[in-house]
C-alpha cells in the first residue's frame, strides 16, 4: 500500500500545502504544534472536509476535488490511533475490541487471537479501561485499529500523554506490528526520539508546509529541523565490534577505518549504532598526528549549509551514511573545501545509541 496525498487547505489561522507519498514501514510526520500534523492525517482520514486536491491508498481514491470524490471516513478502511485511547469505558477489553469488528473490510481476515497475542493483552481481556494503566489502554486502542483489518494506520502522537516508562513499553509494539503485520504506519510526533526509534521515513513540517523528507538519520540532521526540535544537530554511524582491548577500550570498524570507544559489552561482530554530535567533531584536510582524539575517519564533502552568517554546516559521507558537523564560515574558507573533496572528520566524543540494535 502506498499513500499519496496532495493537499491544500485554508483555515482561518493556518493554511496547509502538502504534497508526498508515504512508503510501506512507518513514516513520521515531525513538526512543532500548529504545523499542520495533525491537520493533515484528519484530512487523509476523511475528518477534515474542506480542502483541495488528491489522497490515494494505492489504486484506491479516497478523495479528489476536482472530481468531487470524498469517501466517508467509514468507507477508507484506515484505523486512527488517537492521542487518548478513547475506549468505551462501560465495555470490556474484550468488548472494546470487538467492536472493531463493526467497521471490519468483509474482504480481509484478521485473527483476534494474534492481535491479543502481539499486543500482550490477553491478561486484559475481562478488565475494563478504568482499571488500565495509560500503557495498556493505548495497546487496547492499537489493537482495535487493527481488528478493523486496515489497509493504513494512522496514529496522532499516540504517546503524547504517556510518561517516560510507559513510551519505552509502547514503541516496540508500532514497530512489531509493522514489521509482523505488514500494515503501513503514518505516525504524527513532535519528539525527535520517536522520530529516530520508528522512522523509516521522515517528512517534516513547519507551518504547513514541507521543510525536508526523507530517511530518518538525514532529515533529523537537517539543520532547520534539529533548531525546530530545539536539539543539538545529531548523526550516526553504524560500525562492527571487532576486538577488546586491554586498556578498557573496544575496537570498532567502519568501512576501512577503525575507531575505539569503551568498552562494549556485546559479541565480536555486533552491529553497533554511534551517536556523534555536531559540535563535537572537527573538520580537517587530511589526518592529523600528535593529538589525543584517538577516532579520526575519512569522508568526502555531500552538502554545504549556510546556518547564519558565521557558521555553515558540513555534510560528511563516511561510507554510505551522511555525518554533520558546524564549522565557521572563516574555517570553511581556510579549508577551501568544496562539494566532493576528500576530508577527515576528527571526533572528539562518541555516545553508544542502541548497541546491537543499528538499523541496518
Amino acid at each position: 500500500m502506498t499513500l499519496s496525498v496532495s493537499l491544500q487547505l485554508s483555515m482561518q489561522s493556518f493554511s496547509l500545502d502538502v504534497e508526498f507519498e508515504a512508503p510501506k514501514g512507518i513514516t513520521v510526520l515531525f513538526g512543532e504544534s500548529g504545523s499542520g500534523k495533525t491537520t493533515t492525517i484528519n484530512a487523509i482520514a476523511g475528518l477534515q472536509t474542506n480542502g483541495q486536491g488528491r489522497i490515494t491508498l494505492s489504486d484506491r481514491v479516497l478523495f479528489n476535488s476536482d472530481s468531487n470524490i470524498h469517501l466517508k471516513p467509514n468507507q477508507r478502511n484506515i484505523g486512527y490511533i488517537f492521542q487518548e485511547s478513547r475506549l468505551f469505558p462501560h465495555l470490556t477489553v474484550e468488548q472494546n475490541l470487538n467492536y472493531a469488528k463493526r467497521f471490519k473490510n468483509i474482504n480481509k481476515s484478521v485473527d483476534f487471537n494474534h492481535i491479543v497475542a502481539l499486543l500482550g493483552i490477553k491478561p486484559l481481556l475481562k478488565r475494563r479501561p478504568n482499571s488500565l494503566s495509560g500503557g495498556e489502554k493505548q495497546r487496547v486502542a492499537i489493537g482495535r485499529a487493527l481488528l478493523s483489518a486496515p489497509d493504513l494506520i494512522l496514529a496522532d502522537e499516540p504517546l503524547a500523554a504517556l510518561d517516560g516508562a510507559r513510551k519505552a513499553e509502547l514503541l516496540p509494539y508500532f514497530k512489531r506490528l509493522n514489521q509482523e503485520l505488514g500494515i503501513p504506519v503514518l505516525y504524527v510526533t513532535h519528539s525527535p526520539e520517536e522520530v529516530l526509534e520508528l522512522a523509516d521515513h521522515v517528512i517534516a513540517l513547519e507551518q504547513g508546509r514541507i521543510v525536508t523528507q526523507g530517511a530518518a538519520r538525514e532529515v533529523m540532521a537537517n539543520s532547520k529541523v534539529a533548531r525546530t526540535a530545539n536539539r543539538a544537530i545529531k548523526s550516526t554511524l553504524t560500525a562492527h565490534l571487532v576486538g577488546q582491548q586491554s586498556d578498557g577500550l573496544s575496537e570498532l570498524q567502519v568501512a576501512n577505518e577503525t575507531l575505539y570507544v569503551p568498552t562494549l559489552d556485546a559479541p565480536i561482530g555486533s552491529a553497533v549504532c554511534l551517536e556523534l554530535v555536531a559540535n563535537d567533531l572537527i573538520l580537517s584536510e587530511s589526518k592529523v598526528n600528535g593529538i589525543s582524539a584517538l577516532n579520526q575517519v575519512c569522508g568526502t564533502v555531500e552538502s554545504i549549509e549556510t546556518t547564519s552568517s558565521s557558521d555553515v554546516l558540513i555534510n560528511v559521507c563516511v561510507a554510505t551514511e551522511i555525518i554533520s558537523t558546524h564549522i565557521t564560515t572563516r574555517s570553511l574558507n581556510n579549508l577551501n573545501l568544496s562539494i566532493g573533496d576528500p576530508c577527515v572528520l576528527i571526533i572528539k566524543s562518541v555516545n553508544i545509541c542502541h548497541a546491537n540494535r543499528a538499523k541496518g
